[in-house]
């Protein structure tokens, strides 16, 4: 861990304060960066002295997770394997039957 302190650029300042406080808002620790001159040590006393109070600092926004369009989908039938040329969900069901019927 670098030591926090006065430091000169934004980045080893973010990356100061990133090291404490990892999911820390980018947009809030910008603002807080300039307001403060770029003193990590003074951020992150400030970021402690708020969760003391009570008050949570702004955290990062977590990826909300979507459902993709699956390109393998076929219509009703279900999943296409793409690797098999010719290859179709039915033919593999009645192939099932006619090889339980053997069997049974």
């Amino acid at each position: 861990m670098s030591k926090p302190g006065g430091d000169a650029s934004p980045s080893l300042c973010r990356e100061a304060v990133v090291e404490y406080f990892p999911e820390i808002c980018p947009d809030y620790l910008m603002v807080v960066g300039q307001d403060h001159g770029w003193n990590s040590q003074k951020i992150i006393t400030i970021l402690v002295d708020q969760l003391d109070a009570g008050r949570p600092y702004p955290r990062r926004a977590r990826p909300v997770k979507r459902k993709r369009h699956d390109e393998n989908y076929h219509d009703g039938i279900g999943y296409v394997n793409r690797d098999i040329p010719g290859h179709r969900r039915e033919a593999l069901h009645d192939g099932y039957l006619v090889t339980y019927r053997k069997t049974a």
